[in-house]
């Protein structure tokens, strides 16, 4: 019993995955600008509302809309991870790809990656944490709907007047995980647009979380990012669908020259 608890504290922790971003976006070939934390100047001009209380739905028409990003049939994911090890998360934003006015009016690939250091006393199962990533009704003119692994959202015309960017939706997501609560210790938003082969690599970590946040408690998550399944008979798992994505994506990027267990990479 004290080993599966042990385990499965192990597994919920995404520092590995964590790491794994820092390496996509630590190419320098793929030109990611590096900002520090604004201290809530783009939350403030953009009038982010506080995730606590009544909130006034924020409904953005198709005739209102300057920019999609992602779609029912386009690419885009937006993504939490968490780690309680210090020092893996650096107090920052970074941006990547092309910017809105490029990007309008849409549909864009994209992927967000909001990545926070907490404590443990901070339940990261909560709504006020899990949600948060997707600031619904709490940025007038941000309209998102999202589901497990895909996210669509409208931007209206006036807040891409006003200057709304990457970069402010990132310091956005970044002040309101600083604000939400004094476990949460240090915040790192990833912004990327419209470079497909970056939003897929950040969509194959997205699921990677999200099995290991599941209730599959046969898969591990090693020190290397990759995935291990205890399990040796597949015929019968009922995740057998998950790892087999994951199988798909480990193939694709490392090349189908290995015959370990399916999860192996």
């Amino acid at each position: 019993m004290i080993n599966e608890k042990v385990k499965n504290k192990k597994t919920q922790d995404h520092a590995p995955l964590i790491e794994v971003i820092h390496k996509i976006t630590g190419n320098t070939t793929r030109r990611f600008i590096e900002y520090p934390l604004d201290g809530g100047i783009e939350a403030d001009r953009f009038n982010l509302r506080s995730p606590h209380g009544v909130k006034k739905p924020v409904i953005v028409t198709a005739e209102d809309t300057a920019l999609e990003i992602g779609s029912p049939h386009h690419r885009a994911v937006n993504t939490l991870l968490w780690t309680h090890r210090e020092g893996v998360i650096r107090n920052r934003v970074l941006i990547g790809g092309i910017e809105i006015e490029e990007a309008m009016p849409g549909p864009v690939t994209a992927a967000v990656c909001s990545m926070t250091e907490i404590e443990e006393s901070l339940d990261t199962s909560g709504p006020n944490f899990q949600a948060l990533r997707h600031l619904s009704n709490m940025l007038p003119g941000y309209m998102i709907r999202s589901m497990p692994g895909k996210m669509w959202v409208r931007l209206h015309h006036d807040l891409v007047k006003a200057g709304f960017s990457s970069y402010s939706l990132a310091q956005c997501l970044a002040h309101a995980y600083r604000q939400l609560h004094p476990a949460i210790s240090a915040v790192e938003v990833v912004v990327v647009m419209g470079i497909p082969d970056i939003v897929e690599e950040m969509e194959s970590v997205d699921l990677r979380a999200r099995i290991i946040n599941g209730t599959n408690r046969n898969i591990s998550l090693e020190e290397d990012g990759s995935l291990t399944c205890e399990d040796l008979d597949c015929t019968h798992c009922e995740n057998v669908a998950s790892c087999d994505i994951i199988r798909e994506i480990i193939k694709k990027k490392r090349g189908n020259n290995g015959k370990n267990h399916r999860l192996h990479g």
